[in-house]
């Protein structure tokens, strides 16, 4: 990854490829906030026009809270320093990106005594909606799918534009697809040293009060700046309770092997599930808990029965797929399978290539390096039109 072609670097498969790999992290999110700042006011202002009152006023106590539980941690002596350094890291970048957003000069009646960064504290609250997938191969290697959701109101509601990012740090490459009103990492990313994450949303309660807690946009930007120097179970537990929920899903390489697996984080709770090692072994993450019947979802879970059905289809569809998959086993077909689920129209609009995809990414993780495969939009046949780098 560290020497993608030339045609990779200038097209990204349409993709708009912002390299901020020359500044340092603090200064590229500065700059990422300069490309997106009438992006981001206008996502700022629509926000606002939306949210009653009480919703308001309770995600900016929040989201405040989040940023003071936040510096908290980056004086805890019992915290591993390279965490605590990312902590101090993660809070000089929001208020850098914010900056170069300028989001003071964002007009609107209530943001009257609102700072810079309140406004992007409050857009920090957002999350996505998406779908991911990981299996074993018959050679130990993993292979992520993942597809990036998000409805709009009308088309250039949230997207004026497709971003991938690339900041460098410490010699290694991060990559990020950027959504134009939050940080890197509540999205897919990857890095040049094989750890790759993609986070799908969980549909939560809401907290009417402070819990100390933290917005779970922050959480998927340190774990996608560590990496896997340090395990994403254990930024979790340091950094919960959560006001916000997502599902984690990360691969990375271990001693000799590929490891990949999912944690589901909301309020207090934090389950995990990791891949099997065995061929075939595969796991499936739609914006729902995993286990209906565990207390992560008995007590953090609020979504209607109907809506809850319909990302429960998606499970059923993508076992059936699976189930297929292993019924004809060919290694070197496994990519070319999984693409083609992804270009399934099964479900209508809550298929794998629906409308609102905004891109699709898919990467096969092995010991020795990677692959990946990014596009705009669903998955299209052939597969040839989905760039790989």
């Amino acid at each position: 990854m560290n020497n993608e072609p030339q045609a990779a670097r200038d097209n990204y498969g349409g993709f708009t490829f912002l390299d901020l790999r020359a500044l340092n992290l603090v200064k590229a999110h500065h700059a990422l906030g300069v490309h997106v700042r009438q992006q981001a006011h206008k996502i700022l202002l629509l926000l606002l026009d939306k949210l009653s009152e009480a919703d308001l006023h309770r995600m900016l106590i929040q989201a405040r809270d989040s940023w003071e539980s936040l510096e908290q941690r980056t004086k805890d002596p019992t915290l591993a320093c390279l965490l605590r350094n990312a902590l101090s890291e993660y809070l000089a970048c929001l208020q850098a990106w914010a900056a170069g957003c300028q989001l003071e000069g964002c007009e609107h009646p209530r943001l009257e005594g609102l700072s810079a960064l309140d406004r992007a504290l409050l857009l920090q609250y957002d999350e996505g909606g998406c779908q991911t997938g990981f299996y074993r191969q018959a050679d130990g290697a993993v292979i992520l799918w993942h597809t990036e959701e998000n409805v709009e109101g009308k088309p250039g509601d949230r997207f004026d534009a497709l971003r991938l990012a690339c900041f460098r740090v410490d010699g290694i490459d991060i990559y990020a697809f950027v959504y134009p009103d939050l940080l890197p990492g509540p999205a897919f990313g990857w890095r040049s040293d094989g750890y790759a994450q993609a986070v799908d949303t969980l549909h939560t309660r809401t907290f009417d009060g402070r819990i100390g807690g933290t917005l779970a946009n922050s959480v998927c930007w340190l774990t996608l700046r560590l990496g896997a120097s340090v395990a994403a179970r254990d930024v979790l537990a340091a950094t919960g309770p959560f006001y916000t929920g997502y599902a984690l899903n990360t691969i990375y390489r271990e001693v000799g092997q590929v490891s990949a697996g999912k944690l589901e984080f909301a309020g207090q709770q934090l389950t995990s599930e990791r891949l099997g090692e065995e061929a075939g072994s595969h796991l499936f993450q739609a914006n729902i808990f995993s286990d209906p019947r565990g207390q992560a979802a008995r007590t953090m879970e609020y979504l209607p029965l109907e809506k809850w059905r319909l990302y429960r289809q998606r499970v059923y569809r993508t076992r059936r797929f699976m189930k297929e998959k292993l019924g004809r086993a060919s290694p070197d077909g496994d990519i070319a399978f999984i693409y083609k689920m992804m270009t399934s129209h099964a479900g209508g609009d809550w298929a794998y290539a629906n409308d609102s995809v905004q891109a699709h990414f898919l990467q096969r993780v092995t010991v020795q390096g990677s692959e990946t495969w990014l596009g705009r939009g669903p998955a299209q046949h052939p597969m040839e039109a989905v760039l790989k780098f």
